[in-house]
């Protein structure tokens, strides 16, 4: 068990600091990204989707982490894993990296540019439903799969464009309609 208080971001850092600590301490090996171990692209499109966060608003830990929640994607023939949140490095997303031969439902991510090390990405799967949850060991958190039609991303990304849209017409509204006056 660790405590600390006034530390900035421990809800960030803390675990994995600890973690650290007592691999070095019971001679552990550290949890790496995995080169040895097959991807497996046809159960990718059961994977991919949305996945939001149920923690209340006023969950700061588990809304600090995921934001909105997260987004499993295909990029440049790559699984990859996003939270739909304002931190830029968060939202451009993460590659999800298989890390057992047993089960290709089992990933990891790498945060070491962060000092974070690696963290443990999990699907979990109920019969006759396919991919309902994405399971993380950063925070103890759980997504649960929604349909696409609730995932927010297209009105996040997509509303400042049409915005933009709409002011640059009215704009030139205006101006035609005061060259109109004036000619």
């Amino acid at each position: 068990m660790a405590f600390t208080n006034g530390a900035s971001g421990a809800m960030i850092w803390l675990l994995a600091e600890v973690a650290e600590l007592l691999r070095q301490l019971l001679g552990v090996p550290d949890e790496v990204i995995r080169t040895d171990v097959p991807h497996h692209p046809e159960i990718w499109g059961e994977l991919c989707g949305w996945y939001p966060v149920s923690a209340q608003l006023t969950d700061t830990q588990a809304r600090g982490f995921a934001g909105l929640g997260a987004e499993v994607f295909v990029r440049r023939g790559q699984l990859t894993l996003r939270a739909l949140s304002p931190v830029p490095a968060v939202y451009r997303g993460f590659p999800l990296h298989p890390d057992d031969d047993q089960d290709p439902r089992v990933f990891r991510i790498d945060l070491s540019q962060f000092g974070l090390g690696t963290a443990r990405i999990v699907f979990s799967r109920e019969p006759g439903a396919g991919t309902t949850r994405i399971h993380t060991d950063m925070v103890p958190l759980s997504l649960r799969k929604q349909p696409a039609s609730q995932n927010p991303r297209p009105w996040i990304t997509g509303g400042p464009g049409a915005l933009a849209v709409v002011t640059a017409a009215a704009a030139v509204r205006r101006r035609r309609a005061t060259a109109c006056r004036h000619g």
